[in-house]
């Protein structure tokens, strides 16, 4: 994959993350199949173009060249706690749609361990033997 197509891809997927959407979030804001958004999220391999990214942007009302930012801040989400079916919307996911789905079926206890497994690695303070 060129480096090109893994930052669009990265910066399509933060966005994905920062307003909670998925393929099929993606098919009803900018057209094309359901598979199309799916390849491109998941399959490295997927091609990825400068024409497709011009073209995504666009569709999504994106600044022109915004995919190809290599740290493109997420746009924020126009979405209210209410319009997002009362979850929370992450404003920034740096690690893939896997992760964060994994993460967000954690329960609450599993949560605070995990946060304290991170906040001792990082050396923040609120850390706590878990």
């Amino acid at each position: 994959m060129s480096e090109d197509a893994f930052i669009r891809r990265g910066n399509l997927r933060r966005l994905c993350v920062s307003r909670n959407w998925g393929p099929k979030d993606l098919t009803l804001a900018a057209g094309r199949r359901y598979s199309f958004w799916f390849d491109l999220l998941n399959d490295s391999k997927k091609s990825f173009g400068e024409k497709v990214a011009r073209d995504i942007e666009q569709q999504l009302n994106l600044p022109r060249g915004w995919l190809d930012e290599p740290a493109a801040l997420p746009v924020p989400s126009t979405l209210g706690a209410e319009e997002a079916q009362g979850q929370y919307v992450v404003p920034f996911w740096p690690f893939s749609p896997d992760l964060l789905s994994a993460v967000s079926t954690l329960g609450e206890d599993e949560m605070q361990r995990l946060e304290a497994v991170i906040r001792a690695h990082l050396g923040l303070s609120g850390a706590t033997d878990g």
